[in-house]
């Protein structure tokens, strides 16, 4: 079920944006350190259940305390999203891969696995600029020798629902105007294909 979810929000696109080395590492790698122990001890919780036939009413309740703090520590250190319209001069056409959890694209210069950059990228299909926080995974040469430079794979830093939900109508739309222009041609195609055969 997650590999389509995956497929369904996921495009190749062509988006202005320009980036830069983010002041708030530290802040993105606790939120990043918390999600992983959340992950960690809810997981522990339920092999508990299992194991040693603890209560499964006891184990809900301590998945739901952990769930409550990590709420509570991310509502007090979210990464803020910011909206800004219209698209600024500062933005360059650049070919990416976006999904609602991270984007990849062509960089001039390779950053080291784990740097956190703040990307401002315009959302054309919905005429919104949008700033997010974002952990570089891998920078790998560029193999196309038009194209030199290098492409980074990035994943949003989690706390920034109001910017991913924009990305996300980004690719909706984008989605909805290739299927709607894919039923013209094949709706052309069947009217003319029709038209010869008479």
């Amino acid at each position: 079920m997650a590999t389509k979810h995956r497929e369904v929000y996921f495009i190749q696109d062509r988006l202005p944006l320009r980036w830069w080395f983010s002041e708030s590492k530290e802040r993105a790698e606790d939120i990043d350190n918390v999600l992983n122990l959340q992950r960690d001890l809810i997981t522990l919780i339920a092999g508990y259940v299992d194991e040693s036939g603890i209560d499964k009413g006891l184990t809900q309740l301590l998945a739901q305390q952990v769930d409550m703090a990590v709420n509570e520590y991310l509502a007090s250190h979210q990464v803020e999203l910011k909206i800004i319209a219209p698209r600024s001069d500062k933005l360059i056409e650049n070919e990416v891969t976006l999904s609602s959890s991270g984007m990849g694209f062509l960089s001039e210069h390779a950053v080291s696995e784990g740097e956190v950059i703040e990307m401002e990228i315009y959302l054309t299909a919905i005429e919104t600029s949008v700033r997010v926080v974002c952990s570089v995974l891998d920078s790998r040469a560029s193999s196309d020798a038009e194209n030199p430079g290098y492409w980074l794979r990035t994943r949003f830093i989690m706390g920034q629902e109001h910017a991913t939900k924009a990305i996300t109508a980004h690719i909706s739309e984008r989605q909805r105007l290739a299927l709607e222009k894919r039923a013209i041609g094949i709706g052309a195609n069947k009217l003319f294909g029709s038209a010869n055969e008479a």
